[in-house]
């Protein structure tokens, strides 16, 4: 659409661009003296209240990250029931206009990726998978000083909105997507890894990692080594190929350890040519004259330290609770945590599942044999169908997510390996209650696909346990069922996540069984 003269105190000067969702104007502050970029979602979506809703939620995840290195928001707003929103202006253009002057040097290439990479983790700890990185979505703009400061812009919503209306296109650029991109399934933050690489890649060779359309990701291939089609250094082979791997397990773990393999590859290019090794790291500092004393006393104070925290760690196993007093049956969250597991490994550090009272739900259904149960599901979240084996299967189209006996939710940029879930199914059975908490428990215990399963505590209609992942990390499950007309089990509602999601978990699933409703 084309907006208005003025927004309040701004006002229009000119269209920057325009696609399929959106167009960016810039406008110009007159009360700061300043110009601003202000994006309009499309009139032909503007009539979609979910498509709405995800526009307006990109905002405020800009506005939560508030990084140097990421789009900020300032202000949301509608016009004629337009939603837009007012950012950052980068008043350089993107990495895209760089490139049309060919590749660059080697340190601007680190430099550049090294900024894009700090605002890209800046949204993974926000639990935000960008999803589409490429350089017309990498932002420059002028800093006071005459130097150029990268922004990371447009979250890739696009592709989440197409899938919340039920079309199957593959939004991104297979250029720079990572080959797991092509249907969906799999993401975790190793898909923004390969898109950073690859803008790396065209930055310092002048060539893409890949050609063609989203066919070429059926049967990618890596590119050849940067060194061996331009004239840069090969010590940017193995950083850059290894970003670039096809198998998300082969890539750097995460952005930031991509980003210091690079700074790596550039000290070792800097020695290599002569210049001077970077400097060594600074020696501790030797105690001062006069502190001999210290030491004794520090060691005194540690030795008190462990003796009364074995002690406390003798208490709690003798009165064999938590620490936390009642030993008791909880009414809510379970308080009892999973005995006889080590120490979990380090969670990939997405948001937690955090669930308020300002929560929006929607209604969906399950359906098996007449039977149908109607539940809520948090506003925003995404169906997936369920393959045999009990993985996700694919996005659902709006008109098939209440036609299925089972369907898994998520939210649309959770990772499919490491994040949280909800399942609502339909049991063919004719169990009761406590018929399916003893099955449920024996499958657990016996299952050669969990690793160091426990179940730590039961109720009349709930099993909560946890077991490890293969990359070793704690999760939590857990399960509850709902009885029908016949007194025997129907519906099973079951969530699963990380440690810190338990409290969420919890209460996403008291919400869900217990708000659920069958259909007569």
């Amino acid at each position: 659409m084309s907006l208005p003269e003025r927004l309040g105190r701004l006002r229009r000067v000119d269209r920057i661009g325009a696609g399929g969702f959106a167009t960016v104007w810039l406008y110009h502050d007159d009360e700061l003296d300043s110009p601003v970029a202000v994006k309009a979602l499309a009139d032909n979506w503007a009539q979609r209240t979910d498509v709405c809703d995800r526009f307006l939620e990109e905002a405020r995840i800009l506005r939560r990250a508030d990084s140097d290195h990421v789009v900020r928001v300032y202000d949301i707003g509608a016009v004629d029931g337009t939603p837009y929103f007012v950012m950052s202006y980068a008043d350089r253009g993107s990495l895209a206009d760089l490139l049309a002057d060919g590749p660059v040097a080697p340190e601007r290439m680190v430099d550049l990726l090294s900024q894009a990479g700090d605002g890209i983790a800046v949204l993974h700890r926000h639990g935000i998978i960008h999803r589409d990185i490429k350089p017309q979505n990498l932002l420059l703009r002028s800093t006071p000083d005459g130097g150029e400061r990268v922004l990371v812009a447009d979250l890739g919503v696009a592709k989440a909105m197409l899938h919340a209306s039920g079309l199957t296109q593959v939004v991104g650029t297979p250029s720079y997507m990572a080959p797991e991109q092509a249907t969906g399934i799999g993401l975790d933050l190793r898909a923004d890894v390969h898109a950073l690489g690859a803008v790396g890649y065209h930055l310092l060779t002048g060539r893409l990692v890949r050609e063609g359309g989203i066919g070429a990701l059926a049967t990618p291939e890596l590119p050849p080594a940067p060194s061996r089609v331009a004239d840069v250094p090969s010590t940017y082979d193995g950083p850059l190929l290894r970003a670039l791997q096809l198998e998300p397990g082969d890539r750097w773990p995460d952005v930031p350890s991509f980003v210091a393999g690079l700074r790596g590859a550039s000290e070792a290019t800097t020695v290599a040519l002569g210049g001077p090794p970077p400097p060594p790291p600074l020696p501790a500092p030797s105690p001062a004259r006069g502190a001999g004393w210290l030491r004794p006393l520090l060691l005194a104070l540690l030795v008190l330290v462990v003796t009364f925290a074995i002690a406390f760690g003798v208490t709690r196993v003798v009165r064999g609770d938590d620490g936390g007093g009642s030993s008791g049956q909880p009414t809510g969250e379970p308080s009892g945590e999973p005995s006889g597991s080590s120490s979990p490994a380090a969670d990939i550090t997405y948001a937690p599942l955090v669930l308020d009272a300002k929560q929006r739900y929607d209604t969906h259904e399950v359906r098996l044999n007449g039977v149908v149960w109607s539940y809520p599901v948090p506003r925003g979240w995404a169906a997936y169908a369920i393959s045999a084996d009990g993985s996700d299967a694919d996005l659902l189209p709006d008109e098939q997510v209440d036609q299925r006996a089972q369907v898994r939710w998520r939210p649309a940029d959770e990772p499919l390996r490491g994040g949280y879930s909800l399942r609502a199914r339909v049991l063919d059975t004719k169990n009761t209650m406590a018929e399916q908490i003893a099955q449920k428990v024996g499958e657990l215990k016996a299952s050669p696909d969990l690793r160091d399963v426990d179940v730590y505590q039961q109720t009349h209609e709930a099993v909560y346990f946890t077991f490890r992942d293969k990359e070793g990390r704690l999760r939590n499950n857990y399960f509850r069922w709902r009885e029908g007309d016949q007194g025997t089990v129907s519906l099973e509602v079951s969530v699963t996540g990380r440690a810190g999601d338990k409290p969420g978990l919890t209460a996403l699933l008291d919400q869900v069984a217990g708000e659920a409703v069958l259909n007569p």
